[in-house]
């Protein structure tokens, strides 16, 4: 993924928007199953879900720090 920066805050990683390329894994997760990354994610409080484009251009979900 372009355009982003690999942080850690207080023991975590956390992704945020940037200058970077980090490498990341997709997974599939079906619509009805989002609450419950969003409340682990602390969304949108702590991370906001954003759409973001991969490299190879597919669009996937990734949780950007706030």
């Amino acid at each position: 993924m372009d355009q982003v920066n690999l942080i850690e805050y207080d023991g975590y990683p956390m992704l945020r928007a940037g200058s970077n390329q980090v490498e990341v894994e997709v997974y599939r997760i079906p619509d009805t199953l989002w609450p419950a990354p969003d409340a682990w994610e602390e969304a949108p409080r702590i991370y906001q879900r954003r759409c973001r484009e991969l490299i190879n251009g597919r669009e996937v979900w990734v949780y950007e720090a706030s």
